[in-house]
């Protein structure tokens, strides 16, 4: 036998045959890590029969919890119970508030306390700013019009002002005088600045406006400024 026969050995196999790349982890898994260390009977089970419970098949708990896998790590009884009954006093429908849950993978997972409850005092305050739940609120808000179109403010420019800071139009009558009289008559500005930068009306005189104004004059005649950007200096 040859030397070169008896040194001639088969070529080892391709590589992809001896490294196999690990499989990638189920979408929950990389979004939720911790859901590897939640017990399957005391943690996950009592959700998912819960979550079922609503009204949700298989094929929905899949997508909800692929979308939203913190609802493992949530507390049944003092998370996900209490969000369900407000969301469902808030829909007053098990209809609506089913479909709430399939369209809306977050909403059992949101803070009902801390974000929707405020946002919902807030929107309802505005709503009664403008006369859309009280009728007695209507009076207020044509008074509010009057005030703002005394100062040469459009309907439209108000209405812009108003979808720009809602605030605007829960300020009193004597508020908006005191802001336009200070920002019209003593620094000058035209009052479509203003109704453009609603916010201005629902900032403090004392802490926001007289001292920014102050500066701005100041600029101004040591020659810093040459123009009125109240949207960068507000």
């Amino acid at each position: 036998m040859s030397t070169a026969t008896t040194l001639k050995s088969p070529l080892p196999p391709p590589p992809h045959r001896v490294i196999r790349p690990p499989p990638s982890p189920h979408p929950i898994i990389s979004k939720f890590p911790l859901a590897l260390s939640c017990h399957p009977e005391k943690n996950l089970l009592p959700k998912f029969q819960f979550l079922t419970s609503l009204g949700l098949t298989s094929s929905d708990l899949v997508k909800i919890l692929t979308a939203r896998p913190k609802y493992l790590g949530r507390s049944l009884k003092n998370h996900l119970e209490p969000s369900m009954s407000l969301l469902r006093e808030l829909l007053q429908s098990d209809d609506r508030t089913f479909i709430a849950i399939k369209r809306c993978a977050w909403v059992l997972d949101w803070d009902f306390q801390a974000n929707m409850i405020p946002n919902m005092k807030l929107l309802r305050d505005v709503l009664w700013g403008w006369g859309l739940i009280r009728p007695r609120r209507v009076l207020c808000w044509d008074k509010k019009m009057g005030t703002y179109e005394k100062w040469g403010w459009s309907k439209d420019e108000i209405l812009m002002a108003f979808r720009t800071d809602p605030w605007c139009m829960m300020k009193s009558e004597e508020k908006i005088d005191t802001v336009m009289d200070y920002l019209v008559n003593k620094m000058g500005f035209e009052t479509s600045v203003v109704a453009k930068n609603s916010l201005l009306i629902s900032l403090s005189m004392e802490k926001r406006i007289i001292p920014r104004c102050v500066v701005f004059e100041y600029c101004l005649k040591k020659g810093l400024v040459t123009g009125w950007f109240w949207s960068e200096c507000g």
